[in-house]
């Protein structure tokens, strides 16, 4: 066969292999040397996903093939590599397992590394996967799912600098004391990158520990815990002195079972820690503070937080609790879900609240306004709406506004057809025939500080919009509209 010259050019085929998804560059390398040598890199680039193979038999033929594919051209190919997502729990042939051994000892320029299905199954069909792993050198970012105990031996001996780190567990049975074993408290199972660390996550990770005399993480920056013991506050400053953001969930397994006998731990432990922070130091600020109300109020911070997002307003010892806290924290942006009972009049009400001079510097406000599962359907919906009005004219900062309203409490379902459901009471007609634009358009102009603003209405289809979306750049700039609509129930 004669040879002739591709009619593109090389860089133009090479373009077109850049925004080719895998099957195509696949093909395109088997069509000439230049694009079989150029392919690899592009299929690499993103990341690969290897995971269990989707065949009746259940073989590994995915991962042999990867493994192959890597092994290729003299094992050129590895240094393209540098983030992995692994979802293999299965590997039915020897030969396969110690392939990809061999093939993760290779992966000197990964940076990225993630198992995204139980690791603890991996490790298991290889006795030198623990410590290949543990050996990359390059590795920067860490994310691991796994059930019980079989990741501990390699997360222990693991030595390159990470940046971040994101751990999730699931118990098995057997592993009631998993949070008792010291190698899985990640504040000293990470102490090789103390300097490097700026990131971790840790979902259902309860083991987390800190105690007196942790080391400490300079470069740490964002932190999220599950943790059944919460720590003290003045813990967390030494161990993480430059935090920005905080995401905290609190189950408290000891907690009393009697509202009131709660309630007071909850005060001892927040007056412990306000105290522990005026002797021993705390944050300057933080930059974002999430979690349950009750967790954030209990570690009794004193500093400025510019974005506050409590998980739960729905009785009165939460609207105490928010008022206190709000008021030390001063923030800029604040994000609530609560039940409408709670945004009423009151001395703790949520329009009381927002009325305070720690509210003044609030630019960003964005409320999740849901009604109680028996909430009467002659509910007075335009009283709360008129309270928020109220409200908003005494914020004098605010810039951004996003209100959803849930109407679903306010449905009835048709006996026939389960599917259709219909406004119940006056809430529910009040809901669906409300103009929500004309409501946003009121809202901007008496409050000229507004830039944005986002009202949002579920569980029940409104003629004129489910949702509208307004943005302006100045009071009196041009506004930009845009009207969703819901279509179905």
């Amino acid at each position: 066969m004669r040879y002739r010259r591709p009619k593109l050019y090389e860089d133009v085929l090479l373009a077109i292999m850049d925004v080719c998804p895998p099957a195509a560059i696949a093909r395109l390398m088997r069509t000439c040397r230049m694009l079989y040598q150029a392919g690899p890199k592009r299929l690499l680039a993103t990341g690969p996903y290897i995971g269990d193979s989707e065949s009746p038999d259940g073989s590994d033929w995915f991962l042999r093939s990867f493994c192959l594919f890597l092994l290729a051209e003299r094992c050129s190919r590895f240094r393209y590599l540098s983030q992995l997502h692994i979802g293999v729990t299965w590997i039915a042939h020897r030969e396969v397992a110690d392939m990809f051994h061999e093939c993760v000892l290779r992966m000197s320029h990964l940076e990225v590394l993630s198992f995204v299905a139980d690791l603890g199954a991996l490790l298991d069909y290889h006795p030198g996967f623990v410590d290949a792993f543990a050996r990359l050198p390059r590795l920067k970012h860490l994310s691991i799912s796994t059930r019980g105990k079989a990741c501990y031996p390699m997360l222990k001996r693991m030595r390159p600098r990470l940046v971040s780190v994101s751990l999730r567990l699931w118990r098995d049975k057997d592993d009631d004391d998993l949070d008792r074993l010291p190698d899985m408290n990640p504040v000293t199972l990470f102490v090789h990158s103390k300097d490097t660390l700026e990131r971790l996550k840790c979902d259902t990770w309860e083991a987390f520990r800190v105690f007196k005399g942790s080391p400490q993480y300079p470069a740490m920056r964002h932190l999220t815990i599950d943790c059944e013991v919460l720590p003290a506050t003045t813990t967390l400053v030494r161990a993480y002195p430059n935090l920005t953001h905080l995401h905290i969930n609190w189950t408290d397994l000891d907690s009393p079972a009697a509202m009131p006998q709660y309630l007071e731990a909850l005060e001892r432990r927040h007056l412990e820690n306000v105290q522990a922070q005026n002797r021993m130091g705390r944050w300057s600020a933080l930059e974002e503070l999430e979690g349950s109300l009750e967790a954030i109020y209990a570690m009794g911070l004193t500093c400025n937080v510019e974005r506050l997002l409590p998980r739960g307003v729905t009785q009165e010892a939460d609207l105490i609790m928010l008022d206190r806290v709000v008021n030390v924290m001063c923030p800029t942006h604040l994000q609530l879900w609560t039940l409408a009972e709670c945004f009423g009049e009151g001395p703790f009400g949520i329009p009381s609240i927002l009325q305070k001079p720690a509210s003044v510097r609030l630019k960003s406000l964005d409320i999740d306004l849901d009604f109680h599962h028996n909430a009467h359907p002659e509910t007075p919906i335009a009283q709360y709406l008129a309270l928020l009005i109220q409200t908003l004219r005494n914020l004098p900062a605010l810039e951004m506004l996003e209100v959803k309203i849930s109407a679903s409490r306010f449905v009835k379902r048709s006996e026939g057809n389960p599917t259709k459901a219909f406004p119940n009471g006056s809430a529910g007609t009040y809901l669906r025939d409300f103009p929500l634009k004309a409501y946003a358009d009121s809202l901007l102009n008496m409050v000229h500080s507004l830039r944005s603003i986002s009202l949002q209405l579920s569980g029940l289809p409104n003629p004129k919009g489910n949702g509208v979306t307004i943005t302006r750049a100045s009071w009196d700039a041009e506004r930009v509209v845009s009207v969703s609509r819901l279509w179905e129930y």
